[in-house]
């Protein structure tokens, strides 16, 4: 399992944790809503970097484990055809075959910008409704510090996260011509939560608006 695949595959374990947490979220905001419980003072999540962390780790090991087991077995099937071919009579020569081309390796730049794809799936499941939770930014710090992604690189990515589901709540509130009540309330919201400016709010808006109005004509 080549490096790339295996950071591959603890990215897409990582979304379908972020996804389970939201779906756990989801359903215990309903049931508050069917029944309030009495308020109680949040307790900080304890050890959650850890707890994934070692999960991490533990994956890491087992696929460690897999891979030894196949390399041993390699080898002692080897072992045994060197055996074999020492006691049976030498084969006539063969002509030399023409070396087959090599596929050129991904560059370091390529390999990066994978990486970065990869964790930029990661952050647009954490980020659909616009809220990540502690046990999510939890597994984020982990996965950042697994596939050795800055803290500017990450904070890049989540800019333009935050920008791009913005951008799709406009578009989404000017798709009938008109921001409801509710349209308002939630871009209030976002805009709140992202830090977007009045400005930045007016270009994006204008931007929406005529792209929607260049559809309908």
């Amino acid at each position: 399992m080549s490096e790339l695949d295996e950071q591959r595959r603890k990215v897409e374990e990582l979304k379908r944790k972020i996804l389970e947490q939201k779906r756990k979220a989801s359903g215990a905001a309903a049931l508050a809503e069917e029944k309030p419980a009495p308020a109680k003072e949040e307790q900080p999540a304890k050890g959650l970097e850890e707890l994934a962390e070692e999960r991490l780790k533990a994956e890491a090991e087992e696929a460690r484990k897999v891979e030894e087991a196949a390399r041993r077995k390699a080898e002692e099937e080897a072992r045994k055809k060197a055996e074999a071919a020492k006691q049976a009579p030498p084969p006539p020569t063969p002509p030399t075959p023409k070396p087959a081309p090599q596929p050129a390796a991904p560059s370091s730049t390529a390999l990066s910008d994978r990486i970065l794809n990869a964790y930029s799936e990661v952050l647009k499941v954490a980020w659909e409704d616009g809220v990540v939770s502690r046990e999510e930014e939890a597994m984020l710090k982990v996965l950042r510090r697994t596939l050795e992604i800055s803290d500017q690189q990450h904070q890049e990515l989540v800019q333009e996260m935050q920008l791009g589901i913005y951008l799709q709540a406009l578009v989404d509130g000017w798709k009938d011509g008109v921001i409801t009540p509710e349209d308002s309330e939630r871009l209030d919201m976002l805009r709140e939560k992202f830090n977007i400016s009045a400005e930045e709010h007016l270009r994006l808006e204008r931007q929406v608006r005529r792209d929607i109005l260049k559809h309908k004509a």
